[in-house]
């Protein structure tokens, strides 16, 4: 999908549903009810991101009844949804996904990432808001649910002859909503599953208590396949595709450990035949910076900074031309790249992702920039030097990185799992050691190097996937999925990490709750449903 097919989300468009919100609030006439809906954080709050919609005027006419008239209409709407997606994974993947981790550890100025990385996290931390909050989740669920309802009218009607491409649009937002209570689930555990009903009337229930995993589960699952009988079988990169329904149904079973189940939603998706490894470590790149060109991307988070409130949080979070990043890659793990490109082997992935000039000169692991998302400049000038050559990084607020969200490699080395998990250990490695060989290295992995397969296969693999998945939110959650029940892997790894960085938190004895993240407290004044039902040991 080139530039020019992605519906960009402009002011006017957002505008535009802001009136929309506008004259839907205006029906009610308490005020009170109206403030009391708006601070449901749970509920999702469709009317969030529009400046002062309590005191906002509509401009123009705008309802329920009105707005869905036009393919127009649905497409502005499907532009929102996204552009509500993009505002909850901004930063949210790197944040819920990877932060936590040891992939990481904090840089720059601020209190919230020394806080993240030392497990210090509480409920109400202003601080800390962007992790612990669950508003943008729900606000991207309330517009799917809108979208929902209204395009399933356009359809009854066979508005502007156009049923097949709302189809479509029905099966984006059950996608689209499964993925956003996947992430709550895996952030918070137990979460308010808030119904298909857009919230349109006080008399609707807008209190919902936090609902038990299975429950959630069977929400995802029920999405996805309600996704995928809609759904385009179209291959697109910026939108949710059937792909990506596959992909994201391949982790949520990896996630409840029903690896036959996993395997056969991989099976689907590599039957679309749209996907496969890319065969160089040029095209390797280009899965970053030109997503939509690689047969490795699956589903990406499309932005561009003037129309997407500073475009997306990766200059913030790992790397820009104006700011100290806000985390930088743990040391232990760039010298595990340094290491593969010793003794005249090569893991392109190191150069690609960092400034080996830099490294060259100062030896130092410590790296507060990862410029995976950016092209490098051999002319680029650099500061105080006589050398040329770098990432072209750009500011904060005005990031145009594309994140991706799935990709073939996570699948197929979700796959070398599930050859694991059955014992078939040089199966397994053999996809580790395709995934190897496409960034020149080819040291591969053989059976024969593991005393103990049934360990050393799964650290390899995991391994692999640290290297490959560096800054695209995996890392804490493939800790979790990869663990039982009692959290035996999580513990293996993060158990050291955390016995090793001054004023930390361990997830030890009561503190194994913390691996969940706290509700942000705002939700348990909004909802009293919700009172009493902090993740322990937080407290609300």
């Amino acid at each position: 999908m080139k530039q020019a097919d992605i519906h960009i989300f402009t002011n006017e468009d957002k505008n535009r549903i802001c009136k929309f919100h506008a004259t839907f609030l205006k029906q009610f006439s308490d005020m009170k009810n109206i403030i009391k809906i708006a601070t449901i954080i749970f509920c999702g709050v469709a009317f969030s991101g529009c400046e002062d919609f309590l005191s906002r005027n509509p401009i123009s006419a705008a309802s329920p009844e009105t707005f869905w008239k036009s393919k127009e209409d649905a497409d502005l709407w499907l532009a929102g949804t996204y552009d509500a997606l993009q505002t909850t994974l901004r930063t949210g993947v790197l944040d819920w996904g990877e932060a936590r981790s040891d992939n990481f550890v904090s840089n720059g100025v601020g209190t919230m990432q020394v806080k993240v990385t030392t497990n210090t996290l509480v409920a109400g931390d202003a601080d800390l808001v962007v992790l612990t909050s669950w508003k943008n989740i729900y606000t991207t669920i309330a517009r799917c649910n809108f979208g929902l309802k209204y395009t399933a009218k356009m359809i009854e009607n066979n508005v502007d002859g156009n049923s097949e491409t709302y189809k479509d649009y029905m099966g984006q937002y059950y996608g689209l909503r499964a993925l956003m209570y996947f992430y709550a689930t895996r952030v918070w555990g137990r979460v308010p599953i808030v119904g298909n009903d857009p919230i349109e009337s006080l008399s609707q229930n807008i209190y919902f208590e936090r609902s038990p995993i299975d429950s959630c589960k069977k929400v995802i699952l029920n999405d996805l396949d309600s996704c995928i009988s809609n759904i385009s079988p179209t291959n697109r990169k910026y939108y949710f595709s059937l792909g990506a329904a596959y992909a994201l149904k391949t982790d949520v079973h990896m996630w409840f450990k029903e690896y036959d189940l996993a395997e056969q939603s991989i099976q689907k998706l590599e039957a679309l035949n749209y996907y496969k490894w890319v065969l160089n470590s040029a095209e390797w790149k280009k899965i970053f910076t030109e997503p939509d060109g690689s047969t490795e991307t699956i589903f990406s988070l499309y932005f561009e900074q003037l129309q997407d409130n500073g475009g997306s949080g990766i200059a913030q979070r790992l790397g820009s031309s104006s700011n100290t990043s806000t985390f930088s890659i743990a040391p232990d793990l760039f010298q595990i790249l340094v290491n593969r490109n010793r003794n005249g082997n090569i893991d392109t992935r190191w150069q690609l992702c960092f400034d080996t000039i830099t490294y060259n000169s100062t030896q130092s692991t410590l790296q507060d920039k990862c410029g995976k998302y950016y092209p490098w400049d051999d002319k680029l000038v650099r500061t105080g030097e006589s050398r040329t050559g770098g990432f072209v990084y750009e500011p904060v607020n005005m990031c145009n990185a594309k994140i991706p969200i799935y990709r073939y490699a996570d699948i197929e080395l979700l796959k070398a799992e599930i050859y694991y998990r059955r014992g078939e250990y040089q199966k397994a490695l053999n996809i580790v050691n395709t995934a190897r060989m496409r960034v020149g290295y080819y040291v591969l992995a053989k059976l024969a190097d593991f005393t103990n397969p049934d360990s050393g296969v799964l650290d390899c693999i995991m391994e692999e996937r640290r290297i490959e998945f560096l800054g695209e939110g995996k890392r804490w959650f493939d800790l979790i999925e990869v663990s039982d029940v009692s959290y035996d892997y999580f513990h293996k790894i993060m158990d050291p990490v955390m016995a090793a960085r001054s004023g930390s938190v361990s997830y030890t004895g009561e503190n194994e709750g913390r691996i969940l993240f706290p509700i942000e407290s705002t939700a348990f004044a909004a909802n009293p449903l919700l009172r009493g039902d902090q993740n322990l040991p937080y407290s609300e």
